[in-house]
């Protein structure tokens, strides 16, 4: 039974307190058919349904407003009516005898308003036998509507009700999130590997000249060479403008042994025809000059300076 369908129950009954209250009072049939039948048929006990609920149910002695059936058609509860606002504390031991004589494990009063039920057949005092004690008139529609289980139709008939209590809404563990598959990204290209890069070698001094390729038709440069056995003089016998100023001009020992090489020059025709070679910074005893002024040895040049002289 939803529970908002009960409670919306329990505030109309509210209401009609609030505004029939006067009326109410007077007379028990009155509120039977105002409050006490309402919530009946909310809890499953359609009173106009003999299957379900018998009306002045006859007991030992006496009778009874209500008699709630089983399934096997035996009362399971007996429960006594009275008009709004009537004590019900001299009403409570009659009730229970009713029932007892009468077999039945449960016996409840009303006014309307305040709902009490009770456990015959306990071993306990009968202060402790109480199931139920409920008042609508001074409680919140939703809080009268859970202890009011009780009386459902199914929890009673049962013939072992339980008292309803307030739901546990535990909390439902976080599901970690689905991992997201990653997005495949193209084939890109490989990176190009890092090229390694030539080694610095310091610049030489002289080119060889085998590393001077000569024009088309032209033999290659000569190479000369100095004789050895110069002594070298002192540093500081020659001239500041053509002091030695590179070690690999001198050779360890204190001999003159460096090797000139004569690189082919761009201009090697104006050079054979002038009959002179570069000046080579070399040593000697001899001054601050060279004694050798190496000419170019080339085929063509030897001729052109024959037919010069």
């Amino acid at each position: 039974m939803p529970i908002d369908d009960l409670a919306s129950v329990i505030e109309t009954l509210q209401q009609r307190i609030q505004q029939h209250a006067p009326s109410l009072r007077e007379n028990e049939i009155r509120t039977r058919i105002a409050l006490i039948d309402p919530l009946l048929r909310a809890l499953g006990w359609d009173v106009s349904d003999p299957a379900l609920v018998t009306p002045e149910y006859t007991v030992s002695g006496g009778r009874v407003d209500y008699a709630l059936l089983g399934a096997d058609g035996k009362p399971v509860a007996l429960l006594e009516a009275k008009h709004l606002n009537e004590a019900l504390t001299a009403h409570r031991m009659q009730m229970v005898n009713y029932a007892n004589m009468s077999g039945v494990p449960y016996a409840g009063l009303t006014d309307g308003s305040h709902w009490e039920l009770y456990e015959v057949f306990a071993q306990k005092p009968f202060e402790e036998r109480h199931l139920l004690r409920v008042s609508i008139a001074d409680t919140p529609a939703y809080q009268c509507a859970l202890p009011m289980l009780l009386l459902w139709r199914p929890n009673l008939a049962s013939g072992q009700p339980a008292p309803a209590s307030a739901p546990i809404l535990a909390a439902l563990p976080e599901t970690p999130p689905s991992p997201v598959p990653p997005t495949p990204m193209p084939d890109a290209a490989p990176a190009p590997a890092p090229t390694a890069k030539p080694p610095l070698l310091p610049a030489p001094l002289v080119t060889p000249a085998t590393e001077t390729q000569p024009p088309l038709g032209w033999a290659a440069p000569v190479i000369h060479r100095l004789e050895q056995g110069y002594e070298r003089p002192p540093v500081n016998s020659f001239p500041r403008r053509q002091r030695i100023s590179h070690p690999a001009l001198a050779k360890p020992g204190g001999k003159c042994g460096a090797v000139a090489v004569v690189k082919w020059p761009a201009h090697a025709p104006q050079l054979a025809g002038s009959g002179a070679g570069p000046q080579l910074p070399l040593c000697s005893q001899h001054g601050s000059r060279s004694p050798v002024r190496p000419a170019v040895h080339h085929p063509a040049a030897h001729r052109r300076n024959a037919a010069n002289r």
